[in-house]
Formats: structure tokens, C-alpha cells, sequence
């Protein structure tokens, strides 16, 4: 099993786990995104040819575009952007468990798990202003 130390882009479709708390997007601090602790990770609201595409929120330019496309500023898609703030993530191509020590994490946490898009996390913010735009 792959465990992510970036993120993992070279399937057509990978599983992940997302192990954290759903929150909204202007609940998000650009001084949060520095966060050893943490990482917030968003489902952009796009289709990819495997599932759903998601991006890691690492700047302000991204955290950004993912209001405007949630605000339906985008025509060709649902607006439906989920943020996490991620405590762990995991995306693979499948295979055996894994053990992660949970005991760092806050008391109350989420499990979200499904496909993802090979695209998934390989994307920076130009590109998926274009994908966002029909451009790409």
C-alpha cells in the first residue's frame, strides 16, 4: 500500500482516506495552512474520468479559487467543493492496512473514504482555474 508522503498520482483511479473534520471553505485561515498538525484537502466539485478530483489547499491563490468555484462562479460544475482539515490522508492503488497512531488526533474525527481521480492532488492552481474555465 502506498502511504502518501506527497500525494499519489500515477493510477487511473486511487482509494483514499481522509481521517479529519469537514469544514467551510471561509472557515479556513491562510495562516492555518501552514500547519504541521494538519492539512486541508478539498473535493473540488470536479468530475474526473474516475471520480472526483481533489486538491491539497497548501496557499491563498487555491484556497481562493475553491470559494469562487463554490460561490458558482464556474458554469460546468455542481459547486458542490467539500473541505477537510486532514489529520491523515491516505491514497493508494489498494493493498494491505496500515497502522497510524491516532492518539494526537482531536477526540472527535471522520472517516471519509471513496475513489478519487488519477488527477487527484497532481494539479496546481492554474491548471484548475482552466479545468474550472473548460480550458483544460
Amino acid at each position: 500500500m502506498k502511504t502518501r508522503n506527497g500525494f499519489v498520482s500515477n493510477s487511473s483511479s486511487s482509494s483514499f482516506v481522509i481521517l479529519g473534520v469537514e469544514v467551510k471553505l471561509n472557515d479556513i485561515d491562510v495562516q492555518d495552512l501552514k500547519s504541521k498538525e494538519y492539512e486541508y484537502v478539498a473535493e473540488s466539485g470536479m468530475q474526473g474520468e474516475s471520480g472526483p478530483i481533489f486538491v491539497e489547499i497548501k496557499n491563498k491563490k487555491m484556497l481562493d479559487l475553491l470559494k469562487r468555484a463554490h460561490d458558482g462562479e464556474f458554469d460546468n460544475l455542481d459547486n458542490n467543493v467539500h473541505a477537510y482539515k486532514a489529520y491523515y490522508c491516505s491514497f493508494s492503488e489498494g493493498g494491505d492496512g496500515e497502522t497510524i497512531d491516532i492518539s494526537n488526533f482531536p477526540k472527535k474525527i471522520e472517516v471519509y473514504s471513496g475513489e478519487a481521480d488519477q488527477c487527484s492532488f497532481a494539479l496546481d492552481v492554474d491548471e484548475m482555474e482552466a479545468m474550472y474555465k473548460g480550458e483544460y
